[in-house]
């Protein structure tokens, strides 16, 4: 075998400062009850981190299968994906899902695969889209016959015709494609129930109303003429299947519109509001025709002071209008309103009618700082500059991270800000801010609006040695006014562990003898590779630049360290099943489990913004790939039917003779493992000439490329129950 195709897999493999991060789930849930059993058609919210590289939203009447660059799998076949965030997406069941557990699988943006998360789908699980409510807890997502959303301040009356908006209802005739808008009935009827009284459905089905997306049933009934007035609870039952209750506000029937309070749009449970700030308006009547609304600024540097006909006045000033729908806004304060007693009035003009709202009193402040909040943690909205990441606890705030915090309510900069209108470059907060984490002050503070934002500062600082570890209390203060009380910022001081992959497939499974790839944050001071300084009588490193790691109480050998990942080869021996891995560093150490299999097989790929393409060779040594794919430098040329390719991976398990981590080994160790490897090109079984180590930890495979068309092929290698991750493939040209 040629060491220096073995020389330059490894360099590809294992020696890559700008490796992708890999994206880890946590869970996925309904997008309505934020709980499982999730059911076929159902919108579902997967969290985790490394998701997505930036925010992107992309709704429609048919959801694209990527958005942002981020791409689901759910049992090998491709959702929509409605929205790509760094720690949550929203994407789809299949609508043909059968029942039972499911693997789910996410693409980020770098083009690297999760490790399948398992979740149980059930043909049936109602539950009620929530309308938050802050002011008395969560109402459930009701509207009468004009499209009109039910709240407090627009109550439904006795007797009064209602659709719920619910999710989980099961199968429609007829089918409507997954991600996509259709209007189809259930082919089995629910029933509601209010209090005790079972309430049946009108009708019920898939549809467009004040929601108006995909996999949202819309159920009309009547609510019983008796109904007192007050919170009602309201369920949904299907097949003996009931959702939770959601709450819905019974009361007098109200016309035109109607406010009944505001909120930091940055954290409902904020109600101290000052000029410039943004704010939502919650109330119902906002707009006349039925229709889910939506943006009203189409410039994002101007938001209007008019949208359908509706203005928003506080003590005589008008307020810019970003987003309308239904039952609430989206608004900025005027600057222009002095602190003190206001007063709210929204008006809604329709042909030459107007309708004005009761006016809504409520108390400015000159500032009223508020942080964002990352729901359902108590956790504030904070950014890592350097991974453009949210703090969580898996991803906490280290020493010397610079981070970002995206607040309102700071006041004036200089130069001024107009209502409504965004800046042309950056202008800084007249007064600067103070950020405290667990009491100690955070330094280097700019606090400032930038270019295209409205409402909105971002205040960046940075992160000073010896805060303390754990979940500690953040509150940033301006002018004598401190943000809102019981937010939290997790810190960690030592090394920080997100994920632990087979460095060719990215799966979280691991094999002894073979690479692995560890990533997260201050694993290392340094970035590098081995040297051959490191190597000594040919017996490899078990430390680099003093990190360690072990597994089962075993020293790994460790080629690579960066600050974010290291690379190192598992111990030999490793009994299989869940076991300790622990790295140790100057700032400290940490521990998390790995789970070890006989053979976990994983091709190593191209580096991004290729990713999806795997490393393979010509019998001349030349690359796979096509042109732009490699280095200008590098000799390229797609695959030919009939040619013998050379593809390198690891995972694949022992070999004869056997052949140590620890010390280094350039040759041929054939697999020893009775059981078969099978390599399938496209749809058509590949044969297989050679498996076997070629380097530490590196195995080659020699593989004739069947009678293939020109195009991409995806390339799978299964052993037994184990097989690659799909999405890898290679080029083919006759």
């Amino acid at each position: 075998m040629r060491l220096a195709a073995v020389v330059v897999a490894m360099l590809i493999a294992c020696s890559s400062p700008a490796a992708a991060q890999v994206p880890v789930i946590n869970g996925v849930v309904s997008e309505a009850t934020l709980s499982t059993p999730v059911s076929p058609g159902m919108p579902v919210l997967v969290s985790g981190t490394n998701l997505a590289g930036g925010i992107a939203d992309c709704p429609g009447p048919k959801v694209p299968l990527t958005c942002g660059s981020v791409s689901v799998t759910v049992n090998n076949r491709a959702v929509p994906v409605r929205t790509a965030y760094p720690t949550n997406l929203a994407t789809y069941i299949p609508v043909d899902q059968a029942a039972g557990q499911v693997s789910v699988v996410v693409k980020n943006h770098q083009g690297v695969n999760s490790t399948a998360f398992t979740v149980t789908v059930d043909q049936y699980a109602p539950g009620i889209q929530k309308l938050g409510d802050a002011s008395s807890g969560v109402l459930g997502y009701f509207s009468d016959a004009s499209q009109r959303v039910i709240t407090r301040a627009n109550p439904a009356s006795p007797g009064m015709e209602l659709t719920v908006y619910a999710v989980g209802l099961g199968p429609t005739a007829p089918v409507v494609p997954t991600g996509e808008m259709g209007t189809a009935p259930v082919t089995t009827l629910p029933n509601l129930w209010v209090g005790s009284r079972a309430v049946p459905a009108l009708s019920a089905g898939l549809g467009c109303g004040s929601i108006c997306d995909p996999g949202n049933y819309l159920v009309r009934f009547v609510l019983p003429p008796d109904t007192p007035y007050g919170d009602q609870p309201v369920s949904i039952e299907i097949l003996g299947r009931r959702s939770s209750a959601a709450t819905l506000a019974v009361g007098a029937a109200t016309g035109g519109p109607a406010v009944g309070y505001l909120q930091s749009t940055l954290d409902p449970g904020v109600r101290t509001m000052s000029p410039g700030m943004l704010a939502s308006v919650v109330g119902g009547g906002f707009l006349s025709a039925p229709g889910p609304g939506g943006p009203c600024a189409t410039d994002p540097s101007y938001w209007p002071m008019k949208c359908q006909g509706v203005t928003v006045t506080i003590n005589g000033r008008l307020a810019a209008i970003q987003m309308l729908t239904s039952n609430f806004m989206t608004i900025q304060i005027p600057f222009e309103v002095s602190p003190g007693t206001a007063t709210l009035t929204v008006e809604r003009t329709v042909d030459s009618q107007t309708l004005k709202s009761t006016a809504f009193s409520f108390t400015l402040d000159a500032l009223s700082p508020t942080l964002p909040v990352n729901p359902p943690s108590t956790y504030a909205g904070i950014i890592i500059q350097s991974s453009n990441s949210a703090a969580s606890a898996t991803n906490p705030l280290i020493p010397g991270d610079t981070i970002y915090i995206y607040a309102t309510g700071l006041g004036q900069t200089s130069p001024p800000l107009v209502t409504g209108f965004s800046l042309m470059q950056p202008a800084r907060t007249v007064l600067t801010p103070s950020v405290t984490i667990g009491g100690k002050p955070l330094e280097g503070i700019v606090a400032e609006v930038l270019q295209g934002m409205i409402g909105q500062y971002r205040v960046t600082a940075r992160v000073p040695a010896g805060l303390g570890t754990g979940d500690l209390p953040i509150v940033l203060e301006i002018g004598g006014k401190k943000s809102q009380a019981g937010l939290l910022a997790p810190v960690a001081s030592g090394p920080v562990l997100s994920a632990v992959t087979n460095s060719a497939s990215g799966a979280k499974d691991i094999v002894s003898g073979s690479w692995i790839s560890i990533y997260g944050r201050n694993l290392s001071a340094t970035t590098r590779a081995w040297t051959e300084d490191d190597i000594h009588y040919d017996w490899l490193p078990t430390q680099l630049d003093g990190v360690n790691v072990a597994i089962n109480n075993t020293a790994a050998v460790v080629a690579f360290v960066s600050p974010t990942q290291l690379n190192v080869l598992a111990p030999d021996g490793l009994p299989a099943g869940p076991l300790d891995l622990t790295i140790q560093n100057s700032l400290g150490w940490q521990k998390t489990t790995v789970n070890v299999k006989p053979y976990a097989p994983g091709l190593f790929g191209l580096p991004a913004p290729s990713a999806s393409y795997l490393v393979a060779m010509h019998t001349d040594w030349s690359y796979v790939a096509r042109e732009g794919q490699m280095p200008s430098n590098v000799a390229v040329r797609p695959a030919q039917p009939g040619e013998t390719i050379i593809f390198y991976g690891t995972g694949f398990g022992p070999t004869d003779p056997q052949v140590s981590a620890y010390h280094r080994f350039s040759g041929s160790a054939p697999l020893s493992s009775t059981v078969p490897v099978r390599v399938q090109i496209g749809s058509v079984q590949a044969q297989v000439s050679y498996i076997g180590l070629v380097g530490n930890g590196l195995y080659q495979m020699n593989v004739a490329l069947p009678d293939l068309p020109d195009g991409d092929f995806e390339v799978i290698v299964t052993m037994g129950a184990e097989a690659s991750p799909r999405g890898r493939y290679i080029p083919v040209k006759r």
